[in-house]
């Protein structure tokens, strides 16, 4: 089972589930505002700012989850955002053709 919720606090029973939960509803929120806009490419700076502001660490972790279950894709394009730092951007495909993203 993949879960949505990175325990780096050794987490178990009732508190896991919680977190776990909480973990999926942000990924839906990331991956529900990226097929919102297909083709069109964000940071997480600016994905953070377009969905109602969780933590940007819990932003980046959706958004590490969804690229790594092939829900998004990231770019080897990088824009210039918060205090002149660089950031990836990734992408909700437009279209996907026999599994190949086009």
């Amino acid at each position: 089972m993949n879960h949505a919720y990175h325990d780096t606090l050794d987490l178990s029973g009732s508190d896991l589930d919680r977190s776990e939960s909480k973990a999926r509803k942000q990924d839906e929120a990331v991956l529900a505002f990226f097929k919102a806009h297909p083709g069109e490419k964000f940071t997480p700076w600016e994905c953070w700012e377009r969905i109602g502001k969780p933590l940007i660490t819990s932003v980046r972790r959706a958004i590490t989850n969804l690229e790594r279950s092939g829900k998004i894709l990231k770019l080897d394009e990088k824009k210039r955002e918060r205090e002149g730092s660089f950031n990836y951007v990734w992408v909700y495909p437009v279209k996907y053709v026999q599994g190949r993203i086009m």
